[in-house]
Order: structure tokens, then C-alpha cells, then sequence
């Protein structure tokens, strides 16, 4: 018989929190920029590893709302003892949904648009749309 791994909820929350917090400091310049001077290399490997940062802090951010959508999906992980809350306050899966959907309009939004305004990448989009379509999973469940 399988055990789950219990979901900490508390610690997830302080992840995707920090997570959130450094993704809203990308810088406001174009991330992918085309070809630069020699000059301007700096700048542009400052951009690039934005421009990575950026796709990383996607990636984790859009795992995160998976995993919380399965156990929001999963009425037996929602009621399992091995992911019942220890602080009733905060590590809950109730308090995760609201703080993904919170650093989501904060933090992810704002920063998607404001980057792919400047410069458009189907990958962020694609990756962005795929966690704003989960979020409304999560909700919808709830």
C-alpha cells in the first residue's frame, strides 16, 4: 500500500511567496534582446539571465498551482491526515489557493505583461496561459 508524500502547505506558501517577491523585480527592459555590441555585453547577459530567471520562476510557479490543483481535485488528498493542516491559520490548502491566486494577480500578471509588451515570447505566454487556466481549475473545485 502507497503512502502520499504530505503536502506542507505552510512551506509551499513561503516558496511561491519568495518566488513571487524576486519575480517582480525583473528589470523593465526587453529580456530577449537581439544582437548588441561588444560594449553592451554586460547589459545583455544581465538580460539573458532575466530572460532565464524569468522562465524558471514560470515553470515552479505553474508547478506549484499543479500540485495544489490535484489535491483541490483530489477529494482524498482534500481530506487526508497526511495533508491535514498543523496551524489551522496557514498550512492550508485553502490558504495556498489564496495566496497562488494573490501573488498571481500581484506578481505574475503584471510582470508577463509588462516583459511581453516590450518583447513577446510565445513560451512565457504559452507557459502563463497554461497557470492562469489552473487557476481557474483551482477555483472552480474549491
Amino acid at each position: 500500500h502507497h503512502q502520499s508524500t504530505p503536502v506542507h502547505y505552510g512551506e509551499l506558501k513561503k516558496i511561491v511567496e519568495a518566488l513571487s517577491f524576486k519575480f517582480t523585480e525583473l528589470p523593465s527592459r526587453p529580456i530577449s534582446q537581439g544582437r548588441r555590441c561588444f560594449a553592451d555585453s554586460e547589459s545583455s547577459s544581465q538580460s539573458t539571465k532575466a530572460g532565464a530567471f524569468l522562465m524558471q520562476a514560470l515553470v515552479c510557479f505553474h508547478e506549484a498551482c499543479r500540485l495544489v490543483e490535484e489535491c483541490v481535485c483530489e477529494a482524498t488528498v482534500k481530506d487526508s491526515p497526511l495533508t491535514a493542516a498543523v496551524h489551522q491559520n496557514e498550512d492550508t490548502l485553502e490558504c495556498v489557493c489564496v495566496c497562488l491566486l494573490k501573488c498571481c494577480d500581484t506578481a505574475y500578471i503584471p510582470t508577463v505583461t509588462r516583459v511581453c509588451e516590450r518583447s513577446p515570447s510565445p513560451r512565457v505566454l504559452q507557459i502563463f496561459l497554461s497557470i492562469l487556466s489552473m487557476q481557474f481549475s483551482v477555483l472552480r473545485n474549491f
